[in-house]
């Protein structure tokens, strides 16, 4: 683990590696050179080329996934799913639908509910969320 006293000189590094890559890829250079020069992976290399052109390291999968949720919410419009049920139901994986559905409601295409009983009937302490469509009257 790492010392406190130590993460200021921890981050000066890795500014500096940057730079010494930003300089390498501004006469570019290829990948496998600069990470053989900066004694780093291809994979890290990469990470800095998508940080360097504003690229996010998480997929955007909402194109995606969004008609699927939307597709299945409005064949049972008055039901109301949690996220883990939907992603088992249409992905078969498991709580991967969370930032869709977030996204579905700031969209006015979903809503939401905090309640204290979770998909299986049983009291959850902390709460779960739960999704269904949102209605005309309900849409900004």
């Amino acid at each position: 683990m790492t010392r406190v006293g130590e993460l200021p000189k921890m981050r000066k590094h890795k500014k500096a590696k940057f730079q010494a890559f930003r300089e390498l890829w501004e006469a570019n250079e290829t990948i496998p050179v600069i990470a053989k020069r900066l004694r780093v992976t291809s994979r890290t290399v990469e990470r800095y080329r998508r940080d360097l052109q504003g690229e996010s390291r998480r997929p955007d999968y909402y194109a995606r996934w969004m008609p699927l949720v939307l597709e299945h919410m409005r064949r049972f419009p008055n039901s109301w799913f949690t996220d883990g049920e939907l992603s088992r139901v249409l992905l078969n994986r498991d709580n991967v639908l969370r930032c869709t559905l977030q996204r579905m409601e700031r969209e006015s295409l979903a809503v939401s509910e905090r309640r204290t009983i979770n998909a299986r009937g049983y009291e959850s302490k902390q709460g779960v969320w739960w999704w269904r469509l949102a209605r005309t009257d309900e849409r900004r």
